[in-house]
């Protein structure tokens, strides 16, 4: 073969590779088209769908702020009428009483006055879940905010004739807090203390320093709680506690609401327990400036 058939044979050769490298090519720019065109097109299918469900979501809000905002109007605002009624009808303001009729109303009125708390705490925890609950940090002295709770639950404890203690807490430098809500934990915890709390009993109120924070105490001589409950004890509607302590069933929303406030305060709440030795609760929120 000459150099001349040899040097035309090299050339068909590379020719015919170059003819397959661009059909190779041809067809990967076809593929990487098409491979775009689809992905392309799920793209705008998720992005339909994203859109759908943001639409379907926010719709889901509105309606479930609706229904919240209904809750509070055609059903708590009401109920507080027919309490206070209740109220005023046992105090012999629409006239006497019989026994009887004392009887039943008494306990209209605990049913009345038990559905209204399931009622705020329904509403509590929807508007905690909501994440529209904001607080207003100030300084807040710990003493009032005990002082404030223990008002309210002064009736009830009497009723029961408790004994409820509480150290002296005017020392103590002021946390930083809600106010209000921190009022809402220690009702909470101490409605709960005097529930689970035999006639009689007794309920300690503390408080210790502990670096920037300050922890309470609230303890009591009650039931308690089986070590194996603790860990559900602050689920939402984990009532634990059966017994004759109590005239009906809670809603086992109490203590998840509580957790959720201390821990919007950058807390920590805690508790210790054992069945027939009382129960130990303790929340820890920062103080207003750290001590010197």
């Amino acid at each position: 073969m000459t150099d001349e058939q040899k040097s035309r044979d090299r050339l068909i050769q590379e020719r015919d590779a170059a003819l397959v490298a661009l059909r190779i090519a041809q067809q990967q720019w076809g593929l990487l088209t098409l491979d775009s065109e689809q992905e392309k097109h799920r793209l705008e299918q998720s992005l339909t769908g994203l859109s759908d469900a943001n639409r379907h979501l926010s719709d889901v809000d509105r309606l479930r702020n609706q229904f919240f905002s209904h809750m509070n109007h055609e059903l708590r605002t009401p109920l507080n009428s027919v309490i206070g009624f209740l109220e005023d009808t046992l105090e012999g303001l629409a006239g006497p009483l019989n026994p009887e009729q004392h009887r039943y109303l008494g306990h209209a009125l605990g049913s009345a006055e038990h559905l209204l708390n399931v009622i705020n705490e329904v509403l509590d925890l929807a508007f905690l879940e909501s994440g529209k609950s904001l607080l207003t940090l100030q300084p807040a002295p710990i003493s009032a905010v005990v002082e404030a709770a223990m008002a309210i639950m002064e009736p009830q404890m009497l009723k029961k004739g408790q004994i409820l203690t509480v150290k002296q807490l005017d020392h103590f430098p002021p946390v930083l807090g809600d106010s209000a809500k921190l009022v809402q934990v220690m009702l909470n915890l101490l409605s709960n203390a005097n529930k689970y709390t035999r006639d009689g009993g007794r309920i300690d109120v503390d408080a210790e320093l502990d670096g920037g924070w300050l922890t309470v105490r609230v303890r009591d001589d009650g039931i308690g709680i089986r070590r194996e409950d603790l860990p559900r004890l602050f689920e939402e509607f984990t009532p634990l506690a059966k017994s004759h302590l109590l005239p009906r069933p809670g809603t086992g929303l109490g203590l998840s609401i509580t957790r959720r406030l201390v821990e919007l305060h950058g807390g920590v709440i805690q508790v210790d327990s054992e069945p027939g030795q009382g129960s130990t609760f303790g929340f820890r929120v920062p103080l207003a400036s750290s001590p010197a």
